[in-house]
């Protein structure tokens, strides 16, 4: 099964533990796209406790997923990072696993 980690546990993963891939998408961010998405990505940065995760300008493909609970969630991530000094295109990547289960693994668990 494949993984998708998340920093925090985010409100829009209600609790889900695993979600099939069903889209991907591009997003630039810059200051036009971040008012005009703002509702958005209030909504998929918001973090159980309170506040927002901070994403920088920049390109990032949303990854579209229907957890375990039925219940859609997107997550929002960097086009193309640096992974131990290796550019990785995380859109291609997506893109193959499109129909796949992921479990979904939170690093802070602070908040579970």
């Amino acid at each position: 099964m494949e993984k998708i980690r998340f920093s925090n546990n985010y409100i829009k993963l209600q609790n889900q533990t695993t979600a099939v891939l069903t889209r991907v998408e591009d997003l630039e961010l810059n200051k036009r796209t971040r008012e005009q998405l703002k509702e958005f990505l209030e909504r998929d940065t918001a973090m159980v406790g309170g506040g927002n995760y901070e994403l920088r300008n920049g390109k990032y493909v949303i990854l579209y997923f229907l957890g375990d609970r039925n219940i859609e969630f997107t997550t929002i991530r960097y086009a193309k990072p640096y992974y131990y000094g290796k550019l990785f295109d995380r859109k291609k990547w997506a893109l193959e696993r499109i129909g796949k289960v992921f479990k979904i693994e939170i690093k802070s668990s602070a908040y579970l």
